[in-house]
């Protein structure tokens, strides 16, 4: 059986990460990062600014490649990228980019050696035109290795996402699920947004609503802090005000299933599962 833990120091940022090498690094916060290569993790000064959204990612040997707030991307000698600047990513908050959560994360294109995207949420920000799920795309083979954007602020979705999102390997080892969730019409229901990231194109949404759960009062309660994949991708955890929600995930056709909840009458913001 998994065991779940609530972070609380989660409440404070928003990075997506994965398992093995992708997530050795961790960049987020005023000018923080975390290296976990060695058995006690030690931290480094970055030059992000983020209040809560936040991605990096590293190579298969765990060295820093790149790192983004959704607005800004930084190369890993800190450095703003070429075309690296005004991504748009929502949420804007005080002089910080973003509060949106989960509101951005970095993927490898599968097939690629040299090429990421990084996706970014918007919302929030400016018209409800604008909303939705917006990609841009880093090649680490230009600038000297140290990468530069090529395309940036191209539509995947228009439509209001909330900010939850995080991606897991599809059941064939290569492709990506990206995970998010729309706005239902009250509380009692949740609806997923996936979509099915593959060497040669970005597929969905293919959305799965579930009915039925507990009435949480307000609209919108159940719309704020994280969501996160275990370790191997067989299960989501889904934080949802007082509650967190726990479902199977089928990682070859992207559906959950066998639904639990765990009440915490305190509230829940951010969630973890454990290595094993």
């Amino acid at each position: 059986m998994y065991k779940l833990f609530v972070l609380s120091i989660a409440v404070l940022f928003g990075c997506n990460a994965f398992t093995q090498s992708y997530s050795n690094n961790w960049v987020f916060g005023d000018s923080a990062g975390l290296n976990f290569m060695d058995v006690i993790p030690y931290s480094f000064n970055s030059s992000i600014a983020s209040y809560e959204a936040c991605a990096s990612i590293s190579d298969t040997s765990g060295m820093l490649l790149f790192y983004s707030n959704g607005q800004k991307v930084w190369d890993r000698n800190d450095n703003v990228m070429p075309n690296g600047d005004s991504l748009n990513i929502g949420g804007l908050f005080l002089s910080y980019p973003s509060s949106t959560t989960q509101g951005v994360t970095i993927l490898p294109k599968p097939g690629s050696d040299d090429i990421y995207y990084i996706f970014q949420l918007q919302s929030e920000n400016g018209p409800p035109e604008n909303y939705g799920l917006e990609y841009s795309k880093v090649d680490l083979g230009l600038n000297g290795g140290f990468g530069d954007i090529f395309e940036k602020n191209i539509d995947v979705y228009n439509g209001y996402l909330n900010e939850k999102m995080q991606a897991v390997k599809h059941g064939n080892g290569q492709d990506w699920w990206l995970s998010s969730m729309q706005t239902s019409t009250n509380d009692t229901t949740v609806c997923f947004a996936n979509f099915l990231i593959t060497q040669d194109t970005i597929e969905g949404p293919f959305v799965q609503c579930i009915t039925g759960l507990p009435d949480l009062g307000p609209p919108g309660a159940g719309s704020t802090g994280q969501m996160k994949f275990s370790q191997d991708g067989s299960m989501l955890a889904f934080t949802r005000n007082s509650y967190i929600l726990l479902f199977d995930f089928d990682r070859c056709s992207g559906t959950l299933s066998n639904l639990k909840s765990i009440f915490n009458e305190g509230g829940t913001y951010g969630c973890e599962f454990s290595i094993d």
